[in-house]
């Protein structure tokens, strides 16, 4: 399994985030292809976050079929077993069932590893 820590839009390298240019303005970057930014009209983007502590704007989104996905910085995202891509935080274990969590704890585990042979 391949995985990849986001912490900011772009980060992912398949996000393919292109440059806009407003007239009289300077250069941003568009949102990712995997990881959206996170906008909630319901939801302020000050608001802190209960899982990283981190403000809402600070945040991404992954579009799911059954919905979508916040994403903390920090959140490693992979492609789940059903081939979706997925986030998971360290700190978000607790409220997972206890299968997926392992499975997913055990293959972090491995990236964080493999990326410390590096």
């Amino acid at each position: 399994m391949e995985a990849h820590q986001w912490f900011k839009n772009g980060d992912h390298p398949e996000d393919d985030c292109g440059t806009f240019q407003v007239k009289g303005g300077k250069p941003f970057k568009g949102e990712g292809h995997v990881i959206r930014y996170y906008r909630d009209p319901d939801d302020h983007g000050d608001r802190v976050c209960t899982f990283c502590g981190f403000p809402m704007h600070w945040h991404g989104w992954i579009d799911k079929s059954d919905g979508g996905q916040t994403v903390c910085p920090g959140d490693f995202i992979f492609k789940n077993e059903s081939g979706e891509w997925e986030a998971e935080h360290r700190k978000k274990y607790e409220v997972r069932d206890a299968k997926h969590t392992s499975w997913v704890l055990k293959k972090i585990d491995e990236f964080i590893a493999a990326k410390d042979d590096e």
